[in-house]
């Protein structure tokens, strides 16, 4: 038969405190990520693709993508949408969120859809394109990602 009863060790006072300190901890967090700079915006970019030619379609990403972005612009975030977008256009929304942030700027990405694993790197599949045809636009969208020229005062 299996003890299934709490150890010792983790009385009710240790549960309580623990509880209170993970409370405390959170209300910390919480604090921290709300007093940023008053000048310094909260930007997302919210990407979800459900729509895929060539790869099986995610019918749930697109709707996670647009509650994502609801809930975004709800508590205060600048967001940028892309739903359903071609690689052109997702590059193009790529480029066009890295270039209005500031460097104090608050920056989130979300992304919903099919990702790829190419040369060993983990690659968002903006698009879908059959697996022959990946090479370049790939790693385009993959430097745009990954570098994006972020705009100084």
């Amino acid at each position: 038969m299996i003890d299934f009863s709490r150890p010792a060790w983790l009385s009710g006072e240790v549960c309580f405190f623990f509880g209170l300190f993970m409370r405390l901890l959170a209300a910390l967090l919480v604090l921290t990520l709300c007093s940023a700079p008053a000048f310094a915006a909260r930007m997302a970019l919210v990407l979800g693709n459900g729509a895929y030619t060539y790869d099986k379609p995610l019918p749930n990403a697109t709707n996670d993508a647009q509650d994502m972005a609801a809930r975004l612009r709800q508590i205060g975030f600048i967001v940028f949408e892309g739903i359903n977008l071609n690689r052109r256009d997702t590059l193009k929304l790529v480029q066009t969120f890295s270039q209005t942030l500031q460097s104090d700027d608050t920056a989130l990405l979300y992304y919903a859809g099919h990702g790829i694993q190419m040369g060993g790197e983990q690659l968002l599949d903006a698009g879908g394109c059959p697996a022959g045809g990946r090479g370049h636009a790939d790693r385009q969208f993959h430097q745009a990602a990954k570098h994006p020229p972020v705009a100084r005062k």
